[in-house]
């Protein structure tokens, strides 16, 4: 219950730091390809909290310097949206101790 109540005061000031920003799959993808030379590397299929299913990409980056990376929502009306970005994405591995 705890978890809950964190969440609940985390999340409305998260969303408030930073906007989201969506459009047409295709010109989103066009971007993180030209302008952030990204490439889709991970997918999968996510709940939403109104119960419609997402589509979750994972693009990356592998240049000469620091790699980047982007997480993409794709929405069933087609809509895609940057949930989250960020630098030196890290491949962990399955082991032991982490596997999946």
């Amino acid at each position: 219950m705890k978890w809950l109540l964190l969440l609940a005061l985390i999340i409305p000031s998260v969303a408030q730091a930073h906007p989201v920003i969506c459009g047409k799959y295709v010109k989103v993808a066009a971007s993180l390809k030209a302008q952030h030379h990204e490439r889709k590397t991970h997918q999968g299929l996510a709940n939403n909290f109104d119960k419609t299913i997402l589509i979750v990409e994972i693009w990356q980056s592998k240049g000469n310097g620091e790699s980047t990376f982007t997480v993409v929502t794709i929405h069933p009306n087609g809509l895609a949206c940057l949930s989250a970005s960020g630098r030196s994405l890290e491949y962990l591995g399955r082991d032991k101790d982490n596997a999946i």
